[in-house]
């Protein structure tokens, strides 16, 4: 009897000893918060800590009365098991990382979780956010902080700015992640990848990730940079206090985890997240203070002319022309081409290489670009040629001015026959025309500049006076035989194409060689008639008439505005949604274009129809979504 006795007192034994190392704590239920640290710089964030403790959460806690004054920009939750005087109790933790809107005094408002034992409720807190230190106070006192660098507070019209962000760390630093860069009405290019290097500053060893974005305006007035956040993970060296674990005098509720926190072994694994954020940049965008086409804002200009093959040249046979541009404070993608003023076409066959253009960004931000053009320039006549003066207008930031870049008027002596009279009365009829039609452009704005330069000294004595007063009466003849012409044959012809073109829509686009406006309101009835056209309209354009006329039409509809008068101002409005290569590719299709049109050049008219059509496929889709798509980088490891 004395066995079932025992067991009967081990049973109880055993029952007792289990309710109390298991038994549930009967402390009361707690709700707490806490911080980090309660003062913040603007565009740093902080760690709010919530812990339940003694009760288990029904529903997750409403961090919703936390969006008004912080972004919460990420939230974690974990649980734990605490044993305090023998019981054991369980907690629930959720860490918020939080990024506040604002400078000043804020308050963290009371947070509330639903639980078994009723609905509990955290303190509000209250944290300090400052300024923002200068850069130097902030590699002393900080582990992980940002710079912005921008190259000019004081941008122009189409001129691009540098700007460069730097995350700096003295400390170990991984899962780094950074946003895109959308700005409204500008262009907004990433220079690379990201450059990742050690430095030395403030005499801390940092490792530094290093952005670069090419900004330029599109249009003049404000134009805002948002903020821009990176964000990632810093490992701490949080100083370790002295375990209490196995302590039989202390009160405090021990943890058996406490011991593997307070050795730093998940600070050192996991790390303290951050969030950091440039301060938003409001900047005014000065508009073209000249009517100058194109607008061209820059440092410098400069051109250079090298020649090969001339010294023995003779009608028929080839020499090269190589006209180089460089440009201080732009890129070489907006420098203008010198076709047109390469040679003129009445004495040489021009053939035009295709031009090449780039730029290179320095380490304080300047940017210079280039263009460089090739021509095969073929004599058609004998004699001494002239090669004219060659002179670029362009607008000189540093002095507010306009300024000109040129190279000087060249003589070629060609072996062969001279040109007619004929040929040379011609030419320079057209550049006489040219010369009247800038001076009127000059008279009429202060600002004006010409796209054209006065050739002086002729060409070498082709022309002669004694043909000025032949000339002159043969200019008088053809004009009363052109007003003739136009009364009696031009003007019937469009009142007859007035009439069809109102009885059928689709006649606006069929046997048209460009967009006629007769008047405002005229345009607008005019363009609101025709038919939207499409990339794959533009594909099955079946002559180069037509395809002039889908392809201007298409520019108008992509930019908006009115009407689009020629090809070359199609391109300059297109070619801002472009990159640099398909913008060249879309340059050359349309030069050729307008040659095989006005020049009668033998042009292929699939090639420049595929060109054309495949550099308007890369359009870019202006945007005004300033919260892209997230990078991630690796780890960085200051040495």
């Amino acid at each position: 009897m004395v066995v079932p006795f025992v067991q009967r007192v081990l049973s109880l034994f055993l029952a007792v000893a289990f309710v109390f190392f298991f038994s549930v704590s009967a402390r009361a239920a707690t709700f707490e918060a806490q911080v980090d640290r309660t003062t913040i710089y603007r565009g740093e964030s902080f760690t709010l800590t919530l812990t339940l403790s003694g009760a288990q959460q029904s529903i997750t806690p409403d961090f919703g009365p936390l969006r008004k004054d912080f972004q919460v920009r990420t939230q974690g939750q974990s649980s734990s098991v605490n044993m305090f005087n023998g019981s054991f109790s369980s907690a629930v933790t959720w860490q918020i990382v939080l990024l506040p809107k604002n400078t000043g005094d804020i308050i963290i408002p009371s947070i509330s979780v639903q639980t078994g034992l009723g609905v509990l409720k955290t303190q509000p807190l209250r944290v300090t956010v400052s300024a923002k230190p200068s850069p130097v106070a902030s590699s002393k006192d900080r582990d992980v902080y940002v710079t912005a660098n921008l190259s000019t507070k004081n941008p122009s019209l189409n001129a691009p700015m540098v700007y460069t962000l730097r995350l700096v760390a003295s400390k170990p630093v991984s899962e780094i992640t950074h946003g895109d860069l959308k700005i409204d009405n500008a262009i907004v290019e990433l220079q690379g990848d990201p450059k990742v290097y050690d430095t030395v500053t403030g005499g801390k060893n940092v490792s530094v990730v290093e952005l670069r974005y090419l900004i330029t305006p599109l249009k003049p007035g404000i134009i805002t940079i948002p903020s821009y956040v990176f964000q990632g993970m810093v490992s701490g060296d949080r100083p370790r206090r002295p375990t209490q674990m196995f302590d039989p005098f202390s009160n405090r509720a021990q943890d058996p985890f406490a011991v593997l926190q307070d050795f730093g072994v998940f600070d050192a694994l996991l790390g303290q997240p951050f969030t950091l954020m440039t301060d938003e940049v409001v900047l005014n965008v000065s508009g073209a203070q000249a009517n100058m086409d194109p607008w061209l804002p820059a440092q410098g200009l400069q051109i250079s002319d090298f020649l090969d093959g001339e010294k023995n040249a003779k009608v028929g046979e080839p020499f090269t022309r190589r006209l180089t541009l460089v440009v201080n404070g732009n890129t070489g993608s907006v420098l203008p081409s010198l076709e047109d003023r390469a040679a003129p076409e009445a004495f040489f066959s021009v053939y035009a290489e295709k031009p090449e253009a780039g730029m290179n960004i320095t380490e304080d931000g300047t940017v210079t670009g280039w263009r460089e053009e090739a021509y095969t320039l073929v004599p058609k006549y004998g004699g001494d040629l002239v090669l004219p003066e060659i002179k670029v207008p362009w607008w000189d930031i540093k002095n507010s001015k306009v300024a000109y870049a040129s190279v000087p008027a060249r003589t070629i002596k060609v072996e062969g026959a001279p040109a007619p009279a004929a040929v040379s009365q011609q030419f320079q009829a057209s550049q006489s025309t040219d010369l009247e039609q800038n001076s009127a452009t000059s008279a009429t704005s202060s600002g004006s500049v010409s796209a054209f330069t006065n050739i002086s000294g002729g060409f070498g004595g082709i022309l002669r006076r004694q043909n000025a007063l032949v000339f002159l009466t043969g200019v008088a003849a053809a004009l009363i035989i052109g007003v003739g012409i136009y009364f009696l044959v031009i003007t019937p012809r469009k009142e007859e194409q007035s009439q069809t073109a109102s009885s059928s829509p689709t006649s606006v686009l069929s046997g048209v060689s460009g967009v006629r406006v007769k008047g405002p309101e005229d345009a607008v009835n005019e363009n609101a008639r025709k038919p939207a056209v499409s990339l794959s309209g533009l594909e099955r354009a079946v002559d180069m008439n037509v395809l002039k006329d889908h392809f201007l039409l298409f520019v108008q509809q992509k930019v908006g505005g009115g009407p689009v008068l020629s090809l070359k101002d199609a391109v300059r409005e297109i070619g801002q949604r472009l990159d640099e290569r398909d913008r060249n590719i879309l340059f050359v299709a349309v030069s050729k274009l307008e040659g095989a049109l006005y020049a009668g050049q033998a042009e292929s008219f699939d090639d420049i129809r595929n060109d054309i059509v495949r550099s308007l496929k890369a359009l870019k889709t202006p945007a005004s979504d300033h919260h892209g798509k997230v990078t991630r980088l690796g780890a960085l490891n200051p040495s």
